[in-house]
């Protein structure tokens, strides 16, 4: 019986103390976050701004949107030393991704030089200014502040989970107790690892360190 109870006792601090799912939907949040950051450029124009313009272009858009097709969805966009390259799927939607980007103050599609891949589309990126380090820094925090409600979702998630094991006797209150305190803890370094990313990514930006 005591080795039973024991058992018993070793599964209850399992099940309190098993972090699994929160620690991977932090580790998901921070990992984005890193993604989202990376892609934003101190001159003012970052590949997800060029992905997010929407395109009419015949093709079905998502119920949930009535505005065109997205230029992400119908080609693939990257960063060639100073230029933005949108590299268009079909020769059907070139028309119409060059009409909707031209339609962009400051921004002045090239078709490619001689010889070039006819199908891709040139953006030149504007110098860096300091209005456009602001910006980019702006589109920083704002990203931080995404990640953050990432995690308070995450930890709102887990505090139920804990609430629940309590409620139905799985786990003493005393464990439940310590189980929130680690679980706190977890929250901060987490917490704590954004901001210094964030902090980093808007300094790059603002000229301070590293190249915008």
């Amino acid at each position: 019986m005591a080795a039973e109870a024991k058992a018993q006792d070793s599964s209850q601090i399992d099940d309190a103390f098993d972090f699994t799912d929160y620690e991977a939907a932090i580790g998901t949040v921070q990992d984005q976050l890193r993604s989202d950051l990376a892609r934003i450029k101190a001159g003012g124009r970052d590949l997800e701004s060029v992905e997010q313009i929407r395109v009419n272009s015949g093709k079905k858009s998502s119920p949930s949107s009535q505005k065109g097709t997205a230029i992400g969805d119908l080609a693939s966009v990257m960063q060639r030393g100073r230029n933005i390259v949108v590299m268009v799927a079909e020769k059907d939607y070139l028309k119409s991704i060059t009409s909707a980007l031209n339609s962009i103050p400051d921004m002045t599609p090239h078709p490619p030089p001689a010889g070039g891949e006819p199908l891709h589309i040139i953006l030149p990126i504007p110098p860096v200014t300091h209005e456009s380090r602001l910006q980019a820094s702006k589109t920083a925090h704002e990203r931080g502040e995404k990640a953050l409600f990432a995690l308070r979702d995450a930890r709102t998630a887990q505090k139920k989970r804990l609430r629940a094991l309590g409620l139905a006797r799985k786990v003493t209150p005393d464990k439940n107790h310590r189980a929130e305190q680690k679980m706190e803890k977890v929250n901060e370094k987490a917490n704590t690892e954004v901001k210094r990313v964030i902090e980093e990514a808007r300094k790059r930006l603002e000229g301070g360190g590293g190249r915008g």
